[in-house]
């Protein structure tokens, strides 16, 4: 069938490397590979798992997932684009000129660096 959308992922923040860029014993897509020609939104991008951000320099850059299994090589198309949202604070008001942020210093300094 012909796809009349692009796609558009959620991803949560829990998500593993491996169910963000794909594989298993009979390799399969990822999410960024289902995302493929749309959008991959990632909420609280700060809550991500280092190693999750990390993997997807590659194919941000290269555009496609290779996963070597078995001695044989599966590409995956990954042409996304990658739209990721944090709030600044825990409350999420730090910095609003309507509502006061009621997060303590600490609670700020965490959530930014």
């Amino acid at each position: 069938p012909i796809i009349s959308e692009r796609p558009f992922r959620l991803v949560n923040n829990r998500v593993t490397e491996a169910s963000l860029i794909g594989g298993g014993v009979e390799p399969v897509p990822g999410e960024i590979s289902l995302a493929n020609n749309g959008i991959l939104f990632m909420d609280e991008f700060l809550e991500y798992d280092r190693k999750v951000i990390e993997a997807l320099s590659k194919p941000i850059e290269e555009h496609r997932v290779s996963i070597l299994r078995r001695g044989q090589c599966y590409t995956f198309p990954a042409d996304f684009t990658l739209v990721a949202a944090a709030n600044p604070c825990p409350c999420g008001y730090y910095g609003d000129s309507a509502k006061d942020c009621t997060c303590s210093t600490f609670q700020i300094q965490r959530k930014v660096l």
